[in-house]
């Protein structure tokens, strides 16, 4: 599958976390449409195998920037290293993020800002940073990594769920704000995945439906891009935003904390 993405939008695309997941086959993903990429994430020995793998694959160049994305200067720190080596980004994969699961105030507190740092300011800060090049520019693209968690209130993933609310209203109304402009922007909402996710946020075996894989994560999103405004990835994940969209919402409060209750 072709999405035409370096005459779209250029020649240079970042991807947050990109060292595993959904992250990482994005980025494979774009390798193959022959755009540059800068990638970006914790490991960095993941991140230069995955560089090396891609650049003796596709010919393209791949800019390393192992990064700790919870740090709070994070974006700060990410413009200064693309503004020291000349790198405009034309498509930003707002992947990143992390899921914590249990009862909220057992929780670790530290652990639940950085994934709010994660998960929704940093996003932010880079969508901040990064469109008004873009705009001067007339294209660019923009995907942001919401979840079918943010389609509705989800007891024991609590501050999961907002934050995911959270990243879906701000790109939808990011997409109102960029109409014309010729920056494209969406928000795509997976549903259980096959990814690491899974062990860090202790949910295996929770999901009540079969995972779908990275690749289909990143082939929904591509192909909604500058087409829609958000999309849910996956027939399964797509009934169960619909339902949660009706459903009365004491109802679906209550389904959910028995469903995810620990």
């Amino acid at each position: 599958m072709t999405f035409n993405l370096k005459q779209r939008y250029g020649q240079t695309a970042m991807v947050t976390g990109a060292s595993s997941g959904i992250g990482k086959a994005f980025a494979q993903t774009l390798a193959a449409e022959g755009m540059n990429l800068v990638i970006v994430a914790r490991r960095e020995a993941a991140l230069v195998e995955l560089a090396t793998e891609l650049q003796e694959a596709h010919g393209v160049q791949v800019v390393c920037i192992p990064q700790d994305l919870t740090a709070l200067d994070a974006a700060d720190n990410l413009a200064a290293a693309l503004t020291e080596q000349s790198i405009d980004v034309d498509l930003l994969i707002n992947n990143a993020g992390v899921g914590t699961h249990g009862r909220f105030e057992e929780l670790d507190l530290d652990r639940e800002k950085a994934m709010i740092q994660l998960n929704c300011q940093l996003p932010v800060a880079l969508a901040h940073k990064l469109i008004p090049g873009m705009k001067e520019r007339g294209r660019g693209g923009i995907v942001m990594l919401a979840s079918v968690a943010g389609q509705m209130p989800v007891p024991y993933m609590a501050a999961y769920s907002a934050s995911k609310a959270f990243m879906r209203f701000f790109s939808e109304s990011l997409w109102g704000e960029l109409r014309g402009t010729g920056v494209d922007i969406v928000s795509i909402s997976p549903g259980d995945t096959a990814t690491e996710f899974r062990q860090t946020a202790d949910l295996n075996n929770k999901f009540p439906i079969p995972p779908r894989t990275a690749q289909d994560v990143v082939n929904t999103s591509l192909k909604a891009l500058g087409k829609k405004t958000s999309v849910v990835d996956g027939i399964m994940n797509k009934l169960t935003a619909w339902w949660a969209s009706w459903a009365p919402r004491k109802l679906l409060i209550l389904m959910n904390g028995k469903l995810w209750k620990v």
